[in-house]
């Protein structure tokens, strides 16, 4: 999992006993070399959700997904972006056991 945050990627280790990752200066800063590292994986992004839909900070998170999305296809196995449910409006990760079936997940196709 690509998530946006340190606390965010302990999160996931911790609670979804999966491998996570994060990268330095946020969103909009993914370097191409990152790319493999993650050469055959199956990648997860999950952006920051914290705030509503409409608002620039949630399309900039989104945009930088999208952005990530799209240079790991044809290096990653298989990217897909996860966008929390709406309840977790306002947190990035939520720090608690849940099943990754709960999220809306959207594959990533070129």
């Amino acid at each position: 999992m690509i998530v946006e945050g340190e606390k965010d990627a302990d999160n996931v280790r911790k609670h979804f006993d999966m491998v996570a990752t994060t990268h330095p200066m946020g969103a909009g800063k993914w370097k191409v070399y990152y790319n493999e590292y993650l050469k055959g994986k199956n990648v997860y992004i999950i952006p920051d959700n914290d705030t509503d839909q409409n608002s620039p900070s949630y399309k900039k998170g989104m945009n930088h997904a999208m952005d990530v999305a799209n240079q790991l296809l044809g290096t990653a196995k298989s990217v897909k972006i996860v966008e929390l449910p709406q309840e977790f409006n306002g947190l990035a990760l939520p720090c608690c056991r849940m099943r990754l079936s709960r999220f809306v997940v959207m594959p990533v196709y070129k």
